[in-house]
C-alpha cells in the first residue's frame, strides 16, 4: 500500500491550495477525515481488548502525548502509533 502525502500548492490549478491531502489509490482525504478514520480504527480495536496487554505502558505513554499534541498531524501521527501497538499486541494473540 503506497500512502503519499502531497502538498497542493505545487499543483497552480487546484482549488485546495496550500492545504495538504493524503492520496491513497486514488482517493484524496483531508487531515480531518484521516483523524477521523484513525479515532474509529483505536475505538474498535479499544473496545475489543479484554485485557491490559504488555504494550499498556507505551499505549498510556502515547495517549498523554496525544493530548499534548498541538495540531491535527501531530494527532495523527500519535493515534497511528497508538495503533501501530495494539495491532502488534494482535500479532501476539495470533497463533499461525
Amino acid at each position: 500500500m503506497l500512502i503519499q502525502v502531497v502538498r497542493l500548492n505545487e499543483y497552480k490549478k487546484s482549488i485546495f491550495r496550500k492545504s495538504t491531502i493524503l492520496l491513497l489509490r486514488g482517493v484524496i482525504m483531508t487531515y480531518k477525515e484521516i483523524y477521523d478514520l484513525h479515532i474509529q480504527l483505536l475505538h474498535v480495536y479499544e473496545n475489543n481488548e479484554k485485557f491490559q496487554g504488555p504494550y499498556q505502558k507505551q499505549i498510556n505513554y502515547f495517549k498523554r502525548q496525544f493530548f499534548i499534541a498541538e495540531d491535527i498531524v501531530q494527532r495523527i501521527f500519535v493515534l497511528n502509533q497508538l495503533i501501530k501497538i495494539h495491532e502488534k499486541s494482535r500479532e501476539i494473540k495470533i497463533k499461525w
